[in-house]
């Protein structure tokens, strides 16, 4: 199912293709209130992410951060602060 929700997330792969320091931090879990996806369309990755979303409680939910490049020790730094 993973493979059919790349296309949704494809917007993160721009950073590394053009190097940029990214990172990923996690912020908290997926509730069991939150396992579920309403969408008004009706297309193939909302169908997608509606199946991947079931029992999804406990998984992890995080951020990504990105600076510019050479600038790894900023990237780390703002990481260090979305985790405090």
């Amino acid at each position: 199912m993973s493979g059919k929700l790349a296309q949704g997330c494809s917007y993160t792969f721009i950073w590394n293709m053009l190097h940029f320091p990214a990172g990923i931090v996690t912020t908290t879990k997926v509730r069991a209130d939150e396992q579920g996806y309403d969408s008004r369309h009706k297309d193939s990755i909302s169908s997608a992410a509606t199946i991947a979303q079931r029992n999804s409680e406990g998984l992890p939910m995080g951020v990504q951060v990105v600076s510019l490049p050479w600038k790894d020790e900023l990237c780390v730094k703002a990481m260090s602060c979305v985790e405090e």
